[in-house]
């Protein structure tokens, strides 16, 4: 089976076990909070982010009171996120900059997404998925974990996984295809002692089952 066959079979079959994707993150339909909301998930739990940042959006319930926060404040609020004196500073200059350039819109061009500070290429591309319905692919751990060991990828770079998995993912399956797969590699095809015998995947599976070799 060549890799355009194989990927397409795999987004049917994820579709299938999958068919109603929702974004984990509790952002109440206000595109800005998602994007404040994704960059405090940087190494820190959708769970743990959906807590925090009900106090934060408490305190601070529009993109205009943000912009003009303390940085201590902040700080202190979001500190069980993690990294919180940089995500501190990114999300309030990220806030400054959305009043100053966009109308306190949230753009959805892939470039001004990532003039913002703290704003990578996974942000960025969950932004306009999400918020735009703009066909994107997320790469990130979990999905390009699944890509490799699949065989549609054979490296570990984000931007590669990204631009590989666009040309082989079916237009009718791109839309939430990396919600799918990052759902799947966190349930099944898990970074170590991966569920090789419940897999649905495993006939598409690189990697021997005997041998066990996905870590």
């Amino acid at each position: 089976m060549n890799k355009h066959d194989k990927t397409a079979e795999l987004a049917r079959r994820l579709t299938e076990l999958y068919p109603v994707m929702s974004c984990p993150l509790e952002y109440n339909q206000q595109p800005w909070r998602l994007l404040i909301m994704t960059m405090l998930a940087a190494q820190c739990t959708d769970a743990r982010v959906n807590i925090v940042c009900a106090v934060l959006f408490e305190q601070y319930p529009n993109v205009e009171d943000l912009a003009s926060a303390s940085l201590k404040d902040v700080e202190t609020i979001i500190r069980p996120c993690g990294l919180y004196v940089t995500k501190s500073r990114n999300i309030i200059a990220t806030a400054q900059l959305l009043i100053s350039q966009h109308n306190g819109i949230v753009p959805n061009d892939i470039e001004a997404l990532l003039a913002l500070p703290g704003v990578g290429r996974k942000t960025a591309n969950l932004i306009l998925s999400e918020i735009f319905g703009i066909p994107t692919i997320i790469a990130d751990t979990h999905c390009m974990r699944l890509a490799v060991r699949m065989g549609l990828c054979d490296k570990k770079d984000p931007l590669l996984v990204e631009r590989t998995l666009e040309k082989l993912v079916p237009t009718e399956y791109h839309l939430h295809f990396s919600s799918r797969m990052f759902r799947y590699a966190q349930q099944t095809c898990t970074s170590r002692s991966p569920k090789c015998t419940d897999c649905i995947l495993v006939d598409l599976c690189e990697y021997k089952l005997d041998q066990i070799r996905c870590r």
